[in-house]
Formats: structure tokens, C-alpha cells, sequence
């Protein structure tokens, strides 16, 4: 029910006074000037606030002012209660006011408009709070975040200076996180500072509240420590007077401290404390330590990304390693040894580019000496906070005023690599930071040692004489060598994205059916076409299991070159094959060369005897009346044809490596045995018994070489048979094929059991690979004998 008639509201004063109370209370004339303002309002506003004086005397935003204004004008002119809220600044502390006000008119006994009353309700700690929020919300990096709930809480709160310091795990640093404003530039500035025992010992007792920074260095330990500390100096020197401290607690553990200092004024009080306590200062804080260990995971990712970018150079991953480190720890000097192949030195392979400390470019010291040589013995790493109270002789210095140094090992199969760290500042590597290095090396070991082993693996495949040809499932060519180049004359582009096949030659002689080269009695055709060539060698390339073989290579010139293919499959994972070529080339004159060597001793003993028997019978003819003249110059002529016989066969076999076909045409067969009975010896050629089966043999074969290879045969069976026994040679046709069958007669089981002896063999063995290779270069097919029975036979392509 409303009513216009006045209602009497009677408080005692000092009520509204009481800490307790939460609203602020202000009364004012109808001129807008303050009567009265409890205390909860003073501490808002300060002496801005006082009897007498106007409320639009307040330092207010423009937009408060209009809504002020406005406030008092539904107030003294319209007699309406309003609620709004107002921006202020306070003049002493420089903060900002945020304030929601309900002001109802205020009337005297007699019902005449006196004034006005207002509560207010103080909501700049919640604004605050919930811009902190809002900025730990859209945060990405722990600095950005912490200089943001630093400009917020200035509005509530008054300092000169906001620090977040971190405590080690091992609780025997203190790390500098975040300071704003930027503190000024000092002669040892620090990233973690080694906590004496008395200042650890008051970081296990932390309580959060003010502290009286001059009471605190009037103390004889920490009067003592600035004078001995040059970091602690520089800070006393800074002026604060007054301190407010909060702990960051996580896991019961402490984990940091903010700390907010003022230079002058009066000091920090309970409401203060209060205040920071009802704003997320400390979540904050916590918030941004988790996106510092994010920071320092994505670097070691980055870092680890970096390297495997250059993983196929040992120099480049090495010097990466140590400017990422230096970069981003803000190291002094960083360096990386290696350890020489025999233990006994460490020699520096690189050191941050950009720091100003540096090592000799060409530094090394022994494996036994100073901080590497203690990494280097005991495989685990090294701290040394500080240098100067090593003994003698155990500390190498390599740069001048280094205080503290860091050596950890590198992991892998063994020790290879170290990494160097020194710094002008006393205890400067904290836990943390060894920690978070040696999870870099641990990977950073594993891409070095791959990196070196290509590296290794490289060298080796450009140095290896043979070619190395690396092809993938399909047979097309990936990679290969520089032998490889050099062998084929082509270039290493020209060589990519090609078929291996396409450069496959296989010899004549393993293109022809087994049936051929085994010496079956079936028919054969005509050498493989071109297209079962290609069938051939696409078989062999893609064969699952390693092989071996001779194979001709073609070149770019359009010329083949002899090589030992050898080809082994990759890992599944891999795929595709790897091929080594040898080239047989040297090999081939090399062999070739020994044996016309052997051939040419073998000639030299043949020769003699036959040429000296000759001399001695044409020598007779004069010295012996009672010599047949005709009978000394027979047997004369029959040792000269043996010698003769020999020179033919090395001339037959200096083209014994040759594998193109020879010129061939038709003939008969018996007309070739006919050229050989005329140049025998009478006693020879009377020790011949030739049979023809069927009618006229006619065959397709190279003439001369079919003779030599007749003729070589029929010789060999001369001069082992005895006087007794002939020489029967058989001539037939069998479907496609003639043959030549050239054999022993009248031989009983015991001597064919004994024909082949040591010495017949080795004269068989001259002139059996010359017989083989020209009958197959005649399209034909050499037969040899058995243990027990001297027979030879040649198969040949008949013709109708």
C-alpha cells in the first residue's frame, strides 16, 4: 500500500560504523553536500568523502557524472528513490571505485524535502575478479596473463611493484617468474638464486600477510647477506619499505610467492590482505605456472621438431641444439664436445652463435680433466654452483669469470657427445632446468646417433668402388651412388624414376633353355626373343630372396659392361630392393690374360717335342743311307701337323670370350671330316672310320670353326689310343638336329675305366672351353665324356 505520508527511521550512528557492516552510508542537502558518511564509506572513498563536501565534487568518469546528474535530479526535483552505479578514482591511493548506489529522498518531521540517503555496495573487487577470469580464459603465455591480472588488481589495490617468484623442487632455489614494471638493469641479474639456509628456513615457515622490508634487512643475517650477495644488494638498493605477500600452494606443497611492494606510504593492513585474498590472485598464478610447464613442453617439442628438419647433418643438428638452448634458457655460453674415437680428448664441435662468452674455436682438454672429464667418467651429469672452491687443478678454465657450470651427458650406445653450460653467476642451474634439458638430450641423443651413422653410411656409399643401385617394389630406380654414375655414364637425375630392367643385358648363354645348356637330346629353337628376355630379367629383378648373378649393364654410349649383380630385399617397412654392381670388366681381361698365359706355356711344350722330332727326321734323310726318304719326311710332316695344332687352338681361344653368334652356312658335314683326313698324317688319317647315317648330313655351323673343333677331338683321340684301336666317327640326324659322335673303338671295360688320367685331363681342359664356346656361338651344343668312355659328340642345327 502506498502512502505519501512520511515515515520516521531512527539509527544509532555508531551502528552503522561497525566493521561488520558491509553497506556504505552517505547523506546529503538538498544541495548535494555531505552530512554524513559512516566508516565503511570513508574507507572506499578516503577523505574525498568528507562533511561538507559535494558529491559532484568527486573524480568521476564522464559517464558517471551524466548518470549522477540525472540521480539527483528524480531525487530533489522528481522526490523519486533511483539506483545506479558510479565510477570514481581515489586521490590518495590512485585506485579505482566501482560503486552500485540505492539513494532514496530524505524528509524531516514535518514532511519537508531535507536531503538525500544513499547505501552503497562496493563491487570493484568483483569487477576485478571477474576480468581475471576473463583474462585467464582467453590466456596463452604465462607473462601476458600475469601483466594482466597485474593492471586489474592496481585498480583495488596500490604497489609499486608486483613479484611472482617460484620455488625449486628441491627447495633450494628461488626463481624469478614474472616482475612488472621490468626491474632496472643489474650487475647480476639472476633466473634462480641459491636461497641461504636462514631464508629457506622462512620459506618452510610462510605465512601470508605484510612485511616491513626495512625491519627485514635490519636483521644480522640478511644485513649480512647484502652485503655478501650482489643480487640481494641491488635489490635493498631498490628502496622498498613496505611488502604483501601471498603463497601459491599446490599439492600442500609450496610452489610460489607474490609479493606486492610499496617504496613509501603507509604500510599493507588486513583489509588488504582481505582484499587479495577475495581476488584470484593465487589461481592465477597457478594457472600461469601450468602454461609455463606448457612452454617449456612445446619448446622441447619445437626444439625436437628443429633437429629432425637437419637430421641428415651432424653439424647442423649440433649447432641448432645449442642456440635453441641458449636462446631460450638465457644461458651465457652453451657448447657441445665430442669424444674422440679413442676416449682420450674432448673436442668442441660448436657453441652458441649469438653469446658474447666463447670458447676457442678449435677448443679441446683431455677426458680426465675438469667438469667434461668428471661427465665423462662417470656418465651422469655435473653441477658445480660454484667454481671457485674447487681444488686446484680440477677446474679447466676455458673462459675467464665463469662461477658455475652444467655438464650433462648426451645419451646413446656410448658416450659421444657432452653439453657444456657455464654461467658469471654463483648456483645458476637449477633442478628444473637440468631436468628439462636432459628430456631434450635423451631424443637430441637419438637423432645425433642417426645423423652420424648416415652420415657414416654416406661416406661409405660414395667412397665404395661399386655401384649401388636402390630401387622401390616396382623396380624403378631411387637412389644411387656416384660409382653408380660413373659405371653407367649417366647422370644421377638421368638415373631417377627409371626401370631398372631398362639397363638389364643377360648374356646369351643364360637365356637359352635348361635343356640346352644341360646337354638334353630334345630339340631347342632359336636364342629367347626379345620379349622373353625382357620376361628373363623383369623375373630375376623381382625375385623375393637375394641373389647373385652376370649380368650386362647397358651404358649411355649404347655399350654394355660385364658386372656381378648381387640384389638383396629391404625391410618391409622400406620396401624395394638394394642392388650392388661389381664391375667385371678388369676382372674379364684379367682372366682372359691368364689364360692365353697358360695357353702360351702349354703351346711352348707342345711345340717342342713335335718340332724336334721333325728336325731329327729331316735330318736323317742325309745322315742315313738306309733311310725311306719318303717314310723320314712322312713322319716329319705328321709332327709338324701336331705342332701346328696347338697355334690354331690359341688362336681359337683368344675369341673364346666372345658371345656374338659367328657368320653361319650350309654345308655337309662329311665334306668337313673330308678336309681333315686330307691334312692328317697317312697313319692318321688311316686310323679313321667314318660312318654316315641315313643320307647326306647337311648342317647350318660356321665352317672353320666347326672344323677346328673336329679336328681338335680327333687329334686328342690320336695321339691317346693305341695301335690297335681307330678313331670311329658317326654322322647322323635326329628331327632338327645333326650330330658328329667322335669316339674310341675296341676298348675293354679296365682301360675305359683308366683313360682319363691327370695329364689327359689337363690337355682336354685347354681346348674343351674353346669347343664349348664356338659351338654355342654356332647355335649348336658341345657333349663331353664320361670317366669310363672316351666319346665326344657335337650337335649341331641340321638343314633339309
Amino acid at each position: 500500500m502506498h502512502s505519501d505520508e512520511p515515515m520516521e527511521l531512527r539509527i544509532k550512528a555508531r551502528t552503522l560504523d561497525d566493521p561488520e557492516f558491509p553497506l556504505g552510508i552517505v547523506r546529503t542537502s538538498t544541495e548535494a553536500r555531505v552530512t554524513f558518511a559512516n566508516r565503511q564509506m570513508r574507507e572506499l572513498l578516503g577523505d574525498q568523502i568528507g562533511v561538507g563536501s559535494l558529491v559532484s565534487d568527486l573524480p568521476l568518469s564522464e559517464a558517471s557524472r551524466a548518470t549522477l546528474t540525472r540521480a539527483l535530479v528524480e531525487r530533489f526535483d522528481h522526490e523519486r528513490g533511483s539506483g545506479y552505479r558510479l565510477q570514481t578514482e581515489t586521490k590518495e591511493l590512485g585506485t579505482t571505485v566501482r560503486a552500485q548506489v540505492a539513494a532514496v529522498p530524505e524528509y524531516d518531521a514535518q514532511g519537508h524535502l531535507i536531503g538525500s540517503l544513499g547505501f552503497v555496495i562496493d563491487e570493484s573487487s568483483e569487477v576485478v575478479a571477474i576480468n581475471i577470469f576473463r583474462a585467464m580464459e582467453h590466456a596463452s603465455d604465462p607473462d601476458s596473463l600475469l601483466l594482466e591480472m597485474s593492471r586489474h588488481l592496481r585498480e583495488v589495490l596500490t604497489f609499486d611493484t608486483i613479484m611472482v617468484t617460484g620455488i625449486g623442487k628441491g627447495r633450494t632455489h628461488l626463481r624469478a617468474i614474472f616482475e612488472h614494471p621490468l626491474p632496472p638493469p643489474t650487475t647480476a641479474p639472476y633466473r634462480w638464486w641459491a636461497m641461504p639456509a636462514f631464508v629457506k628456513a622462512m620459506i618452510e615457515d610462510f605465512e601470508a600477510g605484510s612485511l616491513d622490508v626495512k625491519e627485514l634487512f635490519s636483521r644480522p643475517d640478511f644485513a649480512a647477506l647484502a652485503e655478501s650477495d650482489c643480487a640481494v644488494r641491488e635489490f635493498r638498493a631498490r628502496g622498498f619499505r613496505h611488502a604483501l605477500r601471498l603463497g601459491v600452494v599446490r599439492h600442500q606443497v609450496l610452489v610460489a610467492i607474490v609479493t606486492m611492494f610499496r617504496q613509501s606510504g603507509s604500510g599493507f593492513n588486513d583489509s588488504d590482505l582481505r582484499l587479495c585474498k577475495r581476488l584470484p590472485i593465487v589461481e592465477t598464478v597457478s594457472y600461469a605456472l601450468d602454461l609455463g610447464g606448457q612452454r617449456q613442453q612445446s619448446f622441447t617439442l619445437d626444439v625436437i621438431e628443429s633437429l629432425a628438419e637437419i637430421a641428415d647433418n651432424t653439424s647442423l643438428v649440433a649447432q641448432r641444439l645449442v642456440d635453441h638452448l641458449w636462446g631460450h634458457f638465457g644461458w651465457e655460453h652453451v657448447s657441445l664436445f665430442r669424444v674422440t674415437e679413442d676416449g682420450r680428448r674432448m673436442r668442441m664441435i660448436c657453441q652458441a652463435q649469438a653469446s658474447e662468452k666463447r670458447l676457442p674455436d678449435d677448443y679441446e682438454q683431455s677426458s680426465n680433466t675438469g667438469m667434461l672429464g668428471r661427465c665423462f667418467q662417470t656418465r651422469a651429469g655435473v653441477n658445480v654452483g660454484d667454481l671457485s672452491v674447487l681444488p686446484e687443478g680440477e677446474y679447466v678454465q676455458g673462459i675467464a669469470g665463469m662461477r658455475s657450470e652444467l655438464v650433462l651427458p648426451v645419451p646413446g650406445r656410448k658416450l659421444t657427445w657432452v653439453l657444456n653450460v657455464e654461467s658469471t653467476l654463483r648456483d645458476a642451474f637449477a633442478q628444473e632446468e637440468q631436468a628439462a634439458v636432459e628430456l631434450i638430450l635423451r631424443v637430441t641423443g637419438l637423432i645425433l646417433e642417426r645423423t652420424a651413422t648416415l652420415e657414416l653410411q654416406f661416406a661409405l656409399l660414395n667412397a665404395v668402388a661399386d655401384a649401388v643401385i636402390q630401387t622401390n617394389a616396382l623396380g624403378v630406380i631411387q637412389d644411387v651412388n656416384p660409382a653408380c654414375e660413373r659405371l653407367l655414364r649417366y647422370r644421377r637425375d638421368e638415373l631417377l624414376h627409371r626401370r631398372l630392367s631398362s639397363f638389364v643385358s643377360l648374356p646369351d648363354e643364360e637365356g637359352a633353355p635348361a635343356e640346352a645348356r644341360t646337354g638334353s637330346s630334345q630339340p631347342w629353337a632359336q636364342p629367347p626373343t626379345a620379349v622373353g628376355r625382357e620376361e628373363t630379367i623383369l623375373e630375376l629383378l623381382h625375385a623375393k630372396e637375394a641373389w647373385s648373378t652376370e649380368v650386362e649393364l647397358l651404358t649411355s654410349h649404347g655399350a654394355t659392361v660385364p658386372v656381378l649383380l648381387s640384389a638383396a630385399p629391404l625391410p618391409s617397412e622400406f620396401g624395394g630392393k638394394v642392388f650392388v654392381a661389381s664391375d667385371l670388366t678388369q676382372l674379364r681381361h684379367v682372366e682372359r690374360m691368364g689364360a692365353l698365359t697358360q695357353l702360351f706355356r702349354q703351346l711352348a711344350s707342345e711345340i717342342r717335342l713335335p718340332l724336334a722330332l721333325a728336325a731329327g727326321f729331316l735330318g736323317d734323310v742325309d745322315e742315313r743311307q738306309d733311310a725311306d726318304p719318303h717314310e723320314l719326311a712322312d713322319k716329319a710332316l705328321r709332327q709338324i701337323r701336331k705342332a701346328d695344332l696347338p697355334l690354331e687352338r690359341v688362336l681359337r681361344l683368344a675369341g673364346a670370350t666372345e658371345t656374338s653368334p659367328l657368320p653361319r652356312n650350309v654345308f655337309e658335314l662329311r665334306s668337313a671330316l673330308s678336309q681333315i683326313e686330307q691334312e692328317l698324317p697317312r697313319e692318321g688319317a688311316a686310323a679313321l672310320r667314318v660312318s654316315v647315317r641315313g643320307d647326306a648330313v647337311m648342317v647350318r655351323a660356321a665352317y672353320p670353326e666347326l672344323v677346328f673343333c673336329l679336328q681338335s677331338l680327333i687329334s686328342f683321340l690320336l695321339r691317346i689310343r693305341t695301335e690297335d684301336e681307330h678313331v670311329d666317327i658317326r654322322l647322323g640326324r635326329f628331327q632338327q638336329q645333326a650330330f658328329a659322335s667322335i669316339s674310341l673303338s675296341n676298348l675293354d671295360a679296365k682301360v675305359q675305366r683308366g683313360w682319363f688320367d691327370s695329364e689327359r685331363s689337363r690337355d682336354l681342359a685347354l681346348v674343351v672351353p674353346v669347343i664349348e664356346g664356338l659351338a654355342r656361338r654356332m647355335g649348336g651344343l658341345y657333349i663331353g665324356p664320361t670317366e669310363d668312355r672316351p666319346r665326344f659328340k657335337l650337335v649341331l642345327a641340321a638343314e633339309e
